[in-house]
């Protein structure tokens, strides 16, 4: 394949997306990132490193953005120097963020004011699967509109879930946030609790496994305790409450949305914490355990 693809965000993420677009040859430039150490890695696997943005939207057709929250990627779209300033009709910009439901909206028609194709496609997954190519992406335009979208996302997905119109896959990606997030927060809050009244935590996991509520969250927590390994649930906390918001800001006007409303105070509380903030999900239970201490 020839066509060129612009990558904005190389965090976890965004590398192993890098990863999977350079094994199916497309050619790949980067913008430089405040930690290079993943840009260097994709640009000795062939990437371009680019200058400018200018540069940028001037070699690649397609734009992809994998970014950390709402306020960076309207930076990188409208800031001084940002992707509206030197957009063409020719460009799309694929953002694979998760973000506000809300401001996707208000994005998307900011860039039709000036014709510019926005399509957001949050993934669901983490950076292994990015690397292999086995993400879900949640596509917010209809399937087969742009076969060369088509295939850039298929690059890194092994699903791929199309809904619609722009916004639509920002709402869907944050109500799936909202289960995994209260799944992993009361699992990990039981597990503390059969912990500290004696329960045996393998018992449990099979009791639980003979019934329908079953989730997986549980075999991978307790996996966790064992090896402590950093791929199981790695996503932050700080992550998971920035999240959390978006989607409350999506439901705010729900009669019902403040029965929400304690998960992602718990949430918070735990992500403004010193010890915890910069942690993965598997240390709720750790934040747990600790809580009466």
């Amino acid at each position: 394949m020839s066509t060129s693809v612009g990558l904005i965000g190389c965090g976890k993420m965004g590398y192993g997306l890098g990863r999977s677009l350079l094994r199916k040859n497309y050619k790949l430039y980067v913008f430089p990132h405040h930690n290079m150490t993943k840009i260097n890695l994709l640009k000795n696997q062939g990437a371009i490193v680019c200058e400018s943005i200018r540069m940028m939207t001037s070699e690649c057709k397609v734009i992809l953005m994998s970014l950390p929250n709402v306020e960076t990627i309207q930076e990188i779209i409208f800031g001084k120097n940002g992707l509206a300033n030197f957009e063409n009709k020719q460009n799309i910009i694929i953002d694979t963020s998760t973000s506000s439901y809300l401001a996707t909206k208000e994005i998307c028609r900011e860039l039709d004011g000036i014709k510019v194709k926005y399509i957001d496609a949050p993934l669901i997954g983490n950076p292994i699967e990015a690397e292999m190519g086995k993400l879900t992406t949640i596509v917010g335009t209809e399937q087969g509109a742009s076969k060369t979208v088509d295939q850039i996302i298929k690059s890194f997905s092994k699903n791929v879930i199309y809904v619609g119109k722009s916004g639509e896959g920002q709402k869907l990606k944050l109500l799936c946030n909202f289960v995994c997030m209260s799944f992993a927060l009361i699992v990990e809050f039981a597990l503390s609790c059969g912990k500290q009244i004696n329960v045996d935590l393998q018992q449990f996991d099979r009791a639980m496994s003979c019934g329908t509520n079953y989730v997986a969250t549980i075999p991978m927590m307790l996996t966790w305790l064992r090896t402590k390994d950093t791929n199981i649930l790695d996503f932050s906390i700080k992550n998971a409450a920035k999240d959390l918001h978006y989607f409350y800001d999506m439901i705010n006007n729900l009669k019902n949305k403040n029965e929400f409303v304690s998960i992602l105070k718990l949430y918070e509380s735990v992500s403004i914490n010193e010890k915890f903030k910069n942690k993965t999900l598997p240390f709720l239970f750790v934040y747990f355990q600790n809580f009466e201490k």
